[in-house]
């Protein structure tokens, strides 16, 4: 060999061996995507030996077979990567969903379909004489690169290209390889391959691209929801589309391989199946908008006309019954009876509407607990938060000045929040819950253990308060009872209350008690009620029913309550 062909030769290895030597060594500094990784090295490794024993052979002026153990090397490096692919989507995207799949399969299909449409005839005419074997190792490189190729640009549409970092380098590296191996099968089919050729420097970009990806990124140990519905997604898979119709029309005058229609129409399919669900969810999202602002309008007719109004639910004392406030409840009485919050205020949370009724819910609380403060009962009053609450600045200051009309302390007032809300917006969440807090508010967790439960976020959050959800109260069974038990715990250790809501019988009272909750609440105590029927109820509480109800668990205990809330 020539001084010239070993340089090349010498530098087109170093390309080829640095990079993949960076990747294998990269694995373990990647937590949880470790195993993704060391696939994918492994992947990398087989593929970089492959060149390393072709190039060995050529500096040795030797011929080698075809296909020999370069090839096996080569054939045998697609498996442990697509492996590593698919680990690192696991890892990448919460949730994996049919969408994802059915956009993976559009462009994988369409792309396979515009690769082999070109190289079918001529690896099956085989003009320089392959043997079969040979024939399928040419015809497997272009087919896997194309399926890793498609696998990089699907999640590039689907992450975006600053998010999807690590895919873009992914398609980056394998876009070349298809067309390398493209032209590669085309010349040993039709026997002009040379091994100097040109299109040989794009097997290079392979390696340095997969350790670009290998870069470990901010965000990789944070799942993300991807967005099947995007705009650059659904404009690929039209463009997918337009190239599979283009190539079925073509086979009406050309003889397309039955393959290659074959996987255009599976695109084509998948495409319409994909556009028809993207439809679907499109007129479905406009039929919602259009519920919403009919109920949005209807709530501000109510609003105007005095239809809604504030029910109270008591909060009770674990210990010995007494009552220690209540929870305003938002009702709309119509005159054909009451609506279920449930039927109108998800449309109002979608809505600014929520800024005004918020402030009316507060504002009624807060007159109902003056009432009650006057009629000798020293109560606090609790006002749920809807998740856009926490996106408004001017909150803190709107509750400030409702207490300052109703002339209130701010500990009288505990606003709910539920975890989900918390984790909203987390920077304006923040702030809106800080300046709630320094204004004295009381801040409690509603449904505590059924979102994103975190120690770090409760830390943060400095709430005074969790109500742990009714959901572990419904059997409470032994594993419901350990959760309750190690929230009651933990709260305390905190030094949080603990209300336990959806208390509904008497033998969950006494579960409850016994499991050391500080507050009760539930249709065991009390159900929701206007003011006025609340101030009633309390009088006959305290006089009759606190002791009924807390003389011990059992069906007569539970029907003396029953007949005290009456």
């Amino acid at each position: 060999m020539t001084a010239p062909a070993l340089i090349s030769h010498a530098a087109y290895a170093a390309i080829m061996v640095a990079p993949t030597a960076y990747v294998v060594g990269r694995p373990a500094c990647h937590g949880p995507e470790r195993v993704a990784w060391r696939m994918l090295s492994v992947g990398l490794t087989l593929w970089t030996l492959g060149y390393v024993w072709q190039m060995t052979v050529d500096v040795l002026d030797r011929q080698l077979p075809f296909p020999s153990g370069a090839d096996a090397l080569w054939v045998s490096s697609y498996a442990p990567t697509l492996v590593g692919l698919g680990l690192l989507i696991r890892s990448r995207v919460r949730r994996p969903n049919l969408g994802i799949a059915r956009a993976g399969l559009t462009l994988g299909s369409v792309l396979l379909a515009v690769v082999t449409a070109p190289l079918l005839p001529i690896v099956e005419d085989n003009a320089s004489g392959l043997s079969l074997p040979a024939q399928i190792t040419t015809f497997v490189y272009p087919v896997a690169d194309t399926v890793i190729a498609a696998i990089g640009v699907t999640m590039v549409l689907l992450l975006g290209v600053r998010s999807g970092r690590t895919w873009v380098a992914i398609a980056v590296g394998a876009l070349p390889l298809v067309v390398g191996d493209v032209l590669w099968t085309l010349h040993l089919a039709q026997g002009t391959w040379a091994s100097g050729m040109w299109s040989n420097w794009l097997f290079v970009l392979w390696p340095a691209m997969v350790a670009v990806a290998a870069r470990p990124a901010p965000d990789a140990d944070t799942p993300r929801t991807v967005d099947t519905s995007s705009v650059r997604l659904l404009i690929a898979v039209l463009a997918a589309s337009l190239a599979a119709i283009v190539l079925l029309v073509v086979n009406d005058g050309l003889a397309v391989p039955a393959t290659s229609v074959a996987l255009a129409a599976v695109g084509l399919l998948a495409a319409i199946d994909r556009l028809w669900a993207a439809t679907a969810r499109g007129l479905r999202a406009s039929l919602t908008a259009a519920h919403d602002r009919a109920v949005v309008e209807d709530i501000r007719d109510a609003l105007s006309d005095g239809e809604l109004e504030v029910h109270l639910q008591p909060l009770v004392h674990a210990r010995d019954g007494t009552v220690a406030g209540a929870e305003a409840l938002i009702r709309w009485r119509r005159p054909d009876g009451l609506v279920a919050p449930d039927a109108f205020l998800p449309a109002v949370e979608r809505s600014p509407l929520i800024a005004a009724l918020t402030d009316f819910v507060v504002d009624r609380a807060l007159g109902e607990l003056v009432l009650l403060r006057a009629g000798g009962h020293e109560l606090t009053v609790s006002v749920n938060l809807a998740v856009p609450n926490l996106a408004d600045p001017t909150l803190a200051q709107r509750v400030a000045r409702a207490l300052h009309r109703h002339g209130l302390p701010p500990e009288a007032l505990t606003l709910e929040l539920t975890e989900t809300a918390t984790v909203a917006d987390r920077g304006t969440a923040a702030r809106v819950l800080e300046n709630l807090h320094a204004l004295g508010i009381m801040l409690s967790l509603d449904d505590f253990g059924t979102g994103h439960s975190s120690l770090v976020r409760l830390a943060r959050t400095r709430v005074h308060e969790l109500k742990v959800d009714r959901s572990f109260l419904t059997e409470m069974s032994g594993n419901d009872r350990r959760i309750v038990a190690t929230t009651v715990e933990l709260a305390h250790a905190l030094g949080l209350r603990v209300v336990a809501e959806g208390v509904e019988t008497a033998d969950a009272l006494h579960t409850v008690r016994a499991l050391g909750c500080d507050l009760v609440q539930g249709w065991h105590v009390g159900g929701a009620m206007p003011g006025a029927a609340f101030r009633t109820w309390i009088e006959r509480w305290e006089t009759a029913g606190r002791t009924a109800c807390w003389a011990s668990p059992g069906v007569a205990a539970e029907r003396a309550g029953r007949a005290a809330r009456r």
